[in-house]
């Protein structure tokens, strides 16, 4: 398949996916519920046509990440992992694979093994549980934000990512499903969600952090939040001199090798000239966005911590690992544009950010070849 085919194949899953979620989005408000169940007499019922709905908006992007060859940077190091860890015994599931602590990962690749058989049997779990939990996580705010923006905007800035970096998607959708309980200051189970999601990828315990971002109403809120971002970001920073004192901890011991705190990366500057106009539109409709939530003004410290990591990425690559779960506070504040402007203006906000989430998508995978994911190969083509 050719590079713009590949282009117009990804752009329609990213749009067909996004529709559907608009039609949920209005059958939620139609029923006046967003559950797919409820109980009557004490039997559960489904509600037949919302679970098709989102049977059909996940099939589409988890069938392309499924039957893909060789697409993702990562794509030939997954499937050596998959059949060198897919024989463990179901007792030594913290003894393999690069990390002892993603247990959760290590048993996908066991479980993928026993019911298909096959690699693309752990692109489906994977897929499945990255895209299925990303949508559970935006689906919670679709009362205050656009179903439809924020599954384009997901699909633009984490799809590609996920058919590369696996392990590490999964968990971000975990700690992005667990900010419900950071916005609602429920300390034990936003961290129960963290060390689910660090049993998916490590990385995920910089999630710990992101909870005292939290509002409180008290004079000194910002201050302690202003002094969060400064202490979140130099956890990544000076994580390596850190390590060195506490050698006998295995938790990071693997990825260290890969990210030392001397370790330079490189400035990634579409990521940081791309958001500088998505910074100022925040800024534009802060008042707006606080008014109709306060919470959005966890997302946005969430967003800010995102642009400077991408600012710092090129003194560290550990800050490009904790953009990815800064990422949910970006989605959430563009899909809530829309219901920013006047009802005239609506639609014209929402196609706005769609085309310039789809232009992102365009100068940063196809333009750039970030997570190789083009031109699309499936196994059927290989």
């Amino acid at each position: 398949m050719s590079n713009q085919m590949s282009l117009m194949l990804y752009y329609s899953v990213f749009f067909i996916s996004a529709l559907f979620a608009h039609v949920i989005e209005k059958k939620d408000r139609l029923s006046g519920t967003k559950s797919i169940c409820y109980f009557r007499n004490g039997i559960m019922k489904i509600y037949s046509k919302k679970m098709l709905l989102w049977f059909a908006m996940m099939f589409f992007p988890v069938y392309i990440a499924t039957i893909r060859y060789g697409i993702g940077t990562d794509y030939t190091q997954y499937k050596v992992f998959f059949y060198r860890n897919s024989a463990i015994n179901l007792n030594d599931l913290s003894s393999v694979a690069l990390q002892p602590t993603e247990v959760i990962s290590n048993l996908i690749y066991k479980i993928a093994y026993i019911f298909f058989g096959d690699f693309q049997g752990y692109l489906f779990i994977t897929s499945l549980i990255t895209i299925w939990v990303a949508f559970v996580a935006m689906h919670y705010y679709s009362n205050e934000i656009s179903f439809f923006v924020a599954t384009f905007s997901y699909f633009c800035l984490c799809y590609a990512p996920s058919l590369n970096i696996i392990r590490q998607m999964m968990a971000v959708s975990v700690v992005f499903y667990g900010l419900r309980y950071i916005t609602n200051k429920k300390l034990i189970k936003y961290l129960i969600t963290i060390l689910v999601a660090t049993l998916f990828h490590t990385t995920a315990i910089f999630g710990v952090l992101f909870y005292f971002l939290r509002i409180k109403n008290d004079k000194n809120v910002k201050i302690r939040q202003i002094g969060m971002i400064i202490v979140c970001l130099s956890f990544p920073i000076f994580f390596g001199s850190i390590f060195e004192l506490f050698t006998s901890l295995s938790l990071f011991r693997t990825y260290y090798g890969f990210f030392y705190s001397t370790d330079f990366g490189f400035l990634h500057v579409t990521d940081i000239v791309f958001r500088l106009p998505i910074a100022i539109v925040i800024i534009v409709f802060r008042k707006k966005l606080e008014a109709r939530n306060e919470v959005n003004y966890f997302f946005e410290l969430l967003f800010l911590m995102e642009f400077v990591s991408l600012m710092l990425t090129s003194y560290n690559k550990w800050l490009y690992r904790l953009m990815y779960y800064c990422i949910p506070g970006e989605i959430v504040l563009v899909s809530q544009f829309p219901q920013c402007v006047p009802l005239r203006d609506k639609q014209i906000v929402r196609i706005g950010v769609v085309f310039y989430y789809a232009a992102f998508f365009f100068l940063n995978n196809y333009v750039r070849g970030v997570d190789e994911i083009f031109p699309f190969v499936s196994i059927y083509m290989k």
